[in-house]
């Protein structure tokens, strides 16, 4: 959370910074981990727009960004 700033206007939540998921296991490979921290953004986004007045989600991340509704690499 210290890599990650946020902030809320009129609905829209807006996310900047570095996004990292820590994993238990350390023995995966760069594939695996990329799916863990896709998997991981997705349920966050999911989980944010449940939230009532939540209108719109800003994501600019210097690892990963969101392009036509896919997650990709920076």
């Amino acid at each position: 959370m210290e890599e990650i700033q946020f902030g809320v206007t009129r609905g829209v939540v807006f996310l900047v910074g570095q996004f990292r998921v820590q994993t238990p296991v350390r023995t995966i490979n760069k594939q695996k981990s990329y799916e863990i921290l896709v998997g991981t953004l997705i349920a966050l986004e999911k989980r944010l727009r449940h939230i009532q007045g939540v209108k719109d989600i800003y994501f600019r991340f210097k690892n990963v960004h969101k392009s036509g509704g896919f997650w990709r690499r920076t």
